[in-house]
């Protein structure tokens, strides 16, 4: 099912437990009589469905929804339960209004918001972290991705047999190597592919010999390269 359609009933499911609970909730009770512990469980039980719509309008048009740091859980389930349990336990100080203190449904009804607040604020900050994350990642591989590039299509183009063996050679080499690239990697890696430059020039003169020499250069330049790499880990 597309996901808009999801969303889509998401939000009508929503609409009907609320007019549920609201018809059931005064057919039931009345309109008057009641005490302020009957009013405040009412007003947080609405503010739960107000505070479930809106997390779900900001974690709706995202690839995947957002999960919290301690469970894991999806944006979407903690609106579930959230909602779910704010409805019983509203039910419960409206029902128990002329027994119950209304200092009591403040504490409790803060202490369950909070609570889904946290676990909301986790889910969002979360899903920001790993998108950084994977963007941080994707930069730092750019580097190693260009240079297997450029030997990959430096391979058609040597001159003999030998050296273009050479060349996919070392684009094996550099695809096997570690992706991830840092400050201290950079001068090495701009020398690997000015190695591969110089390569393609002398393969261009039918220089044979020179293109071998400078695939051998880039070679030793990306052992060096990997064995800083893994110094730095």
């Amino acid at each position: 099912m597309h996901k808009k359609s999801v969303g889509g009933l998401a939000a009508l499911a929503g609409l009907i437990v609320f007019v549920v609970f609201n018809i059931l909730t005064f057919a039931i009770a009345g309109f008057s009589g009641h005490t302020g512990a009957f009013w405040l469980a009412y007003v947080f039980t609405l503010v739960a469905f107000a505070v479930a719509a809106i997390e779900c309008v900001l974690a709706s048009g995202r690839d995947t929804a957002p999960g919290d740091w301690l469970f894991g859980y999806p944006i979407y389930r903690h609106c579930v339960l959230y909602v779910g349990l704010a409805v019983v336990v509203g039910a419960v100080f409206m029902g128990l209004s002329g027994q119950a203190s209304w200092k009591l449904v403040l504490v409790v009804e803060l202490l369950l918001l909070a609570a889904h607040l946290l676990l909301s604020i986790s889910c969002f900050a979360a899903k920001r972290t790993i998108r950084n994350v994977r963007t941080n990642v994707k930069a730092a591989t750019v580097s190693m991705k260009l240079l297997r590039a450029d030997a990959e299509s430096a391979v058609a183009r040597m001159s003999d047999a030998e050296s273009a063996a050479l060349m996919r050679k070392l684009a094996e080499d550099i695809r096997f190597s570690d992706p991830m690239s840092s400050p201290a990697l950079e001068g090495l890696e701009r020398q690997i592919g000015e190695s591969i430059s110089a390569a393609v020039a002398c393969a261009a003169q039918r220089n044979d010999a020179g293109a071998r020499s400078c695939i051998e250069q880039a070679q030793k330049l990306l052992a060096e390269r990997n064995r800083k790499c893994m110094l730095l880990k």
